[in-house]
C-alpha cells in the first residue's frame, strides 16, 4: 500500500512538472512572438518615417531651388546690365550661382542669406531631431539650368549618393533624390525682368522688361495688335529668336548665332527626354522677340554712335535689327504712325500672318 502511494505521488509530481514546463514553454513562445511583433511594428513605423522624410526633402528641395535660382537670375541680370559685359555661359553661371551662391568662383554676398548650402544644414538638423543620421551636404548636389519655354527655365537639381540611416538600426536609404526620376524641376519665370540683350546692344542707353503679348502672333494681321506691341513693348515667343540664356550672352539666335541657339535647343530636348517626353527640336520654342523702338533709340542714344546701332530701313524684329543689315518693308496702318517700322519678308511677314497687300516700300 505504501509503495502504491509513493508511485502515485511520483506520477503526480512528474505530471505537475510537465505541466509547468508546457506552460512555461507556451509563455516563452508568446513572449517571443510579442517581442517579434513589437520589433516588426517599430520597423514599419521607422521605415514609414524615413520614407515620409525623403518625400518631404524632395518637395522642399524644389521650393528651396526655386528661391535660390530666382535670386541667382536677378544677380546674373544685374551683373550683365551693370557691367555691360555678357555672360560667357549663362547655364553654367546660373548653376554656380544657384548651387554655391558664387560667381566665377567668388562668393556673391547678396546671395548668402538663403542658399542651398543653408538648406542642407536645415535638413540635417531636422534629420537629427527625427533620430536619423545623414551625409547630406551641398557637395552631393548637382544643378542643370536649361530653358523650358520662351518664358521660363528649369533649374534642375538632384542629390547624388545620399545616405540617411535610422539611429535605431531598423532601416536606411542609400541613393539619389528624387526617387523614380532624374531631377527635381524648379520653374523660374523670366517675365518682368530686364532684357539684357536690349541693354547690351544699345550700350545701356535704352532698356525694357520682358512683358508677354497674350495675343497670338497669327492674329497680328489685324495691325491694331502690332501698334499695341510697339506702345506696350511686348514680347512674342519665337523659334529662331534667342532664349533668355542667349540674351544674357549677347547672342542673337538663329541664323546669326545658330550654333549657340542649337546648343540650348538640344539641352531643352534632353531635359524633356529626362521627363519621359520625346520631342523634336523643331517643335521646341525657347526664344523670344520684340519690336525695337527706333524713335526711343534716336532720343536716348548719343548721335555720334547712333549709326553703329541704328540701321536704316532695317526690320525692327530685335534679334534681326541688332544683327547684320536685313532690309524690311513698311506695314499698312503701322508705318504711317511709326515711319521707322519695317518687317522682313517672307520670314516675319508670314510669322505675323501679314499679307503682301499689307506691305509696301
Amino acid at each position: 500500500m505504501s509503495v502504491l502511494k509513493n508511485k502515485r505521488g511520483l506520477l503526480l509530481t512528474v505530471a505537475a512538472a510537465l505541466f509547468v514546463i508546457v506552460i512555461f514553454g507556451i509563455l516563452l513562445v508568446r513572449l517571443e512572438q510579442s517581442r517579434e511583433q513589437g520589433e516588426s511594428t517599430v520597423y514599419r513605423v521607422r521605415c514609414d518615417e524615413l520614407n515620409s522624410f525623403l518625400d518631404d526633402i524632395t518637395k522642399d528641395l524644389g521650393r528651396a531651388t526655386s528661391i535660390s535660382s530666382t535670386r541667382a537670375l536677378i544677380f546674373a541680370i544685374g551683373t550683365v546690365v551693370t557691367n555691360g559685359t555678357p555672360l560667357s555661359d549663362a547655364a553654367k553661371d546660373l548653376n554656380e550661382l544657384t548651387l554655391n551662391a558664387s560667381f566665377k568662383g567668388n562668393l556673391a554676398p547678396d546671395l548668402q542669406n538663403q542658399t542651398l548650402k543653408n538648406w542642407t544644414v536645415k535638413i540635417t538638423n531636422l534629420a537629427v531631431q527625427r533620430d536619423f543620421t545623414t551625409n547630406l551636404d551641398v557637395s552631393l548636389m548637382e544643378m542643370d539650368s536649361v530653358p523650358h519655354t520662351s518664358w521660363e527655365y528649369w533649374a534642375r537639381v538632384r542629390i547624388n549618393n545620399l545616405t540617411i540611416r535610422d539611429n535605431l538600426g531598423y532601416c536606411s536609404f542609400n541613393g539619389a533624390l528624387p526617387r523614380g526620376k532624374k531631377w527635381v524641376n524648379a520653374n523660374v519665370s523670366i517675365r518682368g525682368y530686364e532684357d539684357p540683350l536690349y541693354v547690351l546692344r544699345t550700350n545701356g542707353y535704352t532698356t525694357r522688361g520682358v512683358i508677354r503679348d497674350n495675343v497670338s502672333v497669327g492674329n497680328h494681321s489685324n495691325t491694331v495688335y502690332i501698334n499695341t506691341d510697339i506702345v506696350q513693348k511686348l514680347y512674342h515667343p519665337s523659334q529662331d529668336g534667342p532664349s533668355f540664356f542667349e540674351r544674357l550672352e549677347n547672342k542673337l539666335g538663329s541664323p546669326v548665332d545658330s550654333a549657340r541657339h542649337n546648343y540650348y535647343l538640344n539641352k531643352t530636348q534632353q531635359a524633356f527626354a529626362d521627363e519621359g517626353i520625346n520631342i523634336n527640336t523643331s517643335n521646341i520654342t525657347i526664344g523670344l522677340e520684340t519690336f525695337v523702338d527706333v524713335n526711343e533709340m534716336q532720343t536716348f542714344i548719343p548721335q555720334e554712335i547712333q549709326s553703329e546701332i541704328i540701321k536704316v530701313n532695317q526690320t525692327v524684329v530685335d534679334h534681326l535689327f541688332f544683327g547684320p543689315a536685313l532690309q524690311g518693308k513698311k506695314v499698312v496702318n503701322v508705318s504711317n504712325s511709326y515711319s521707322w517700322f519695317r518687317i522682313d519678308t517672307p520670314t516675319h511677314k508670314d510669322f505675323y500672318n501679314l499679307s503682301d497687300n499689307q506691305l509696301y516700300e
